[in-house]
């Protein structure tokens, strides 16, 4: 049995839903325990400040996706689902962005691991770069 693109377009926003909600869990948890950690050890400024924005570009994508979601099924059903629009063009760019964050916060936390070596994080963090310039 081939599955037809619709419906397979159906079964991966159906799978981001699920970690959307997850990453959500996970976000607040790491939020909860971030500024309880603060009153100690002080606050990770860069931590935080990445993990926002990383959780915010994962939620605008996923608020496209879902704009996407409601109004193809209610204007043709699912039939045309999968068609590329202008928002899931953005949807796309702001994907490669939230994966470019999630590299950045990789990187940054092996340059604090390896003593802030910048010979540790320069490839990976051109590497990073160059993925999202080069599609």
């Amino acid at each position: 049995m081939v599955i037809s693109n619709d419906l397979a377009a159906l079964v991966g926003f159906a799978s981001e839903a699920v970690l959307w909600g997850i990453n959500f869990v996970l976000y607040t948890a790491s939020l909860v325990l971030l500024l309880r950690r603060a009153r100690s050890c002080g606050l990770n400024v860069p931590i935080l400040v990445l993990g926002c924005a990383l959780f915010v570009s994962c939620t605008a994508h996923f608020a496209l996706e879902f704009s996407h979601f409601v109004v193809t099924l209610r204007d043709t059903g699912v039939d045309g689902y999968a068609n590329e629009t202008k928002p899931l063009v953005g949807a796309d760019i702001l994907i490669s962005l939230t994966d470019l964050i999630g590299d950045v916060v990789l990187v940054y936390r092996c340059w604090v691991i390896w003593e802030r070596n910048y010979w540790i994080i320069i490839l990976p963090l051109l590497t990073a770069i160059a993925g999202f310039f080069i599609p």
